[in-house]
């Protein structure tokens, strides 16, 4: 199955090196067959262990052919099938039987409201690891990001405990855009997942399809994102510790020209449309020398507003144990980071962007009884975190729209520069003279769930309920102020400054206040069946359940009335031999 073409005659050298090459490779041929039934097995990964870039696979009744050297490892590989090698002796046809990995297949998978056999799941849904899952972010949403085909996570801002990521499974499913997230579970509650720490998940499991997320009716349109956090396991207490360091960076800055460069193309710009040049050539060659900057400024502003790294740090140290009756899980975590922005701190209030989450997870699983389990679940955080009064839309609008030669940031007697135009304009002065804001938010996640199997009414019957109640806060204090600016005239007889006064601003501070909140109930309960008979497993569920969300900081009656939502599901399966 290969061509080889040569220009020209080749050396004797290279004709012997050739021969004695083509010697020693061989064309190994066979059929794969499953071990069990004998039937050919279509589409199995055949390569060289030693040289993965080699391979093939075998075809619609099983065959497949490969060439190797007599020692190389080759490896038979399929979904669902234990590895299975064997290394080329000189033999040129060798049949494999490949036998089912029955453990993997056996395993449980999270599905809508259950588990299921990995081998009867027939939706497309998709595992992460959470290893996968253990970045040097404060929001998990970041890190979803090229690790499942299918689903897209697109972030519009890097600012701090404003980094939220919108997901979207297979594209955008509803009408409007800002509908079209996955409805998202943790512990089997909707919630919100960008504050969970990946140290603390069990599980990470996305449903694609429709037959995935049927049992979610018309929130589950646009996917699922089900995560479920560790409960731990019995035995002596076990400790871990993980600590990170990060930095974080802009993905791309857009590089400006300098003073003189702008100068001379804002004038070509003017002139070749027949309208007079704007800046003098003396005011060009001043700008160009940097022999007085406050007359002739050249301002970088994005390099005088924003650093080119920032940094973060996340700690997390959990302990998990217990025996048969009772085991535990304890989480804490700590997660820091320093925004991007450059502040010169020339008051006594702190500007700049910071970030400082405090987070807990404790899982309790008791077993009173063999027949009765009871899972109770506490998990929460508390933010804190700074900003400048301004916008980060304001501060790097500012940074854009500000000429290089605009105007110098602060005068040397500590005025700070601005034009007269009724609001602040000067990029320095929106991110540092305006004042700060400071915001503290809290999270409580809680649900309670009791499983009760009947085996005395039918084996395989069980009943189960949980509770949840969560409720969110957010306090912000904003602490405000309007600088005095200036701008220059010139410079008088002795060459000092001459100042103007563009606006009279406060250097009190002023404040505001502000909050938001909600409070969430979700109940639900469900009666479920799961029984083998021989070769047939069948199973069912028949589930209820309701939430009631309300706006704690509700200000008018219309934004004070709660949203419910009332649901019925229903499941049954069927499977013959894991086969059918």
């Amino acid at each position: 199955n290969k061509i080889i073409l040569t220009v020209g005659m080749p050396s004797t050298d290279a004709r012997q090196l050739s021969s004695a090459s083509a010697s020693k490779t061989l064309r190994v041929t066979g059929m794969v067959k499953d071990a069990g039934d004998g039937l050919p097995l279509i589409g199995v990964n055949v390569i060289l262990k030693n040289n993965p870039k080699v391979g093939t696979a075998t075809d619609i009744n099983g065959n497949y052919i490969i060439e190797a050297k007599k020692g190389d490892v080759v490896l038979f590989n399929y979904v669902g099938y234990n590895d299975t090698e064997f290394v080329v002796d000189g033999n040129t046809e060798v049949n494999i039987a490949m036998r089912m990995d029955t453990e993997e297949l056996n395993q449980a998978t999270v599905v809508g409201y259950g588990t299921q056999k990995k081998i009867s799941v027939i939706g497309a849904q998709q595992n992460i690891s959470a290893v996968e899952l253990k970045m040097p972010t404060a929001n998990l949403s970041n890190s979803i990001a090229g690790r499942v085909a299918g689903v897209v996570s697109m972030s519009r801002s890097g600012e701090p405990g404003y980094d939220d990521a919108t997901i979207y499974i297979r594209g955008i499913s509803t009408l409007t855009a800002s509908m079209s997230e996955p409805l998202t579970l943790v512990d089997g509650v909707p919630r919100s997942i960008s504050q969970v720490d990946p140290e603390d998940i069990e599980s990470f499991t996305i449903l694609k399809d429709a037959s995935a997320t049927a049992i979610y009716g018309v929130r589950g349109a646009n996917g699922v994102i089900i995560i479920n956090t560790k409960s731990g396991s019995a035995g002596k207490p076990k400790f871990d510790i993980r600590y990170t360091e990060g930095f974080t960076r802009f993905t791309a800055v857009p590089e400006f020209v300098d003073a003189v460069t702008y100068m001379e193309v804002a004038n070509e710009a003017l002139t070749t449309r027949g309208q007079t040049a704007r800046y003098s050539q003396t005011d060009i060659d001043m700008t160009r020398s940097g022999a007085d900057p406050y007359l002739y400024p050249d301002i970088d502003w994005m390099d005088l507003l924003f650093k080119d790294f920032g940094h973060n740090r996340n700690a997390n140290a959990n302990i998990s144990g217990g025996s048969d009756k009772a085991i535990y899980y304890v989480g804490l975590s700590y997660y820091g980071e320093d925004g991007l922005y450059k502040t010169d701190r020339r008051h006594d209030y702190n500007a700049n962007t910071s970030y400082a989450r405090y987070s807990v997870t404790s899982n309790l699983t008791l077993k009173p009884h063999s027949t009765t389990e009871i899972k109770l679940g506490i998990q929460g955080y508390l933010a804190n975190a700074n900003y400048p009064a301004a916008s980060n839309s304001t501060i790097f609008g500012a940074a854009f729209t500000a000429q290089p030669n605009y105007i110098f940031p602060v005068y040397p007697n500590g005025y700070i520069a601005d034009k007269p135009s009724g609001t602040i304009t000067n990029p320095y002065a929106v991110l540092n003279e305006q004042g700060y804001a400071n915001q503290w938010r809290s999270q409580l996640f809680s649900n309670l769930r009791i499983t009760q199997q009947l085996p005395w009414i039918t084996e395989g019957l069980s009943i189960s309920g949980m509770f949840s109640f969560d409720n969110y806060s957010l306090t912000s204090n904003r602490y405000t102020r309007k600088p005095n600016t200036w701008m220059t005239l010139g410079r008088d007889e002795d060459g000092h400054l001459i100042y103007q006064q563009t606006a009279t601003g406060t250097e009190a501070l002023s404040y505001t206040r502000s909050s938001s909140g909600s409070r969430e109930i979700y109940l639900e309960a469900s009666l479920n069946y799961k029984r083998s008979f021989g070769e047939h497993d069948v199973s069912g569920m028949l589930l209820y359940n309701q939430s009631d969300e309300l706006n704690t900081t509700a200000s008018s009656v219309e934004t004070s009335l709660p949203y419910r939502f009332m649901g019925l599901a229903g499941r049954f399966t069927y499977a013959y031999a894991d086969r059918y």
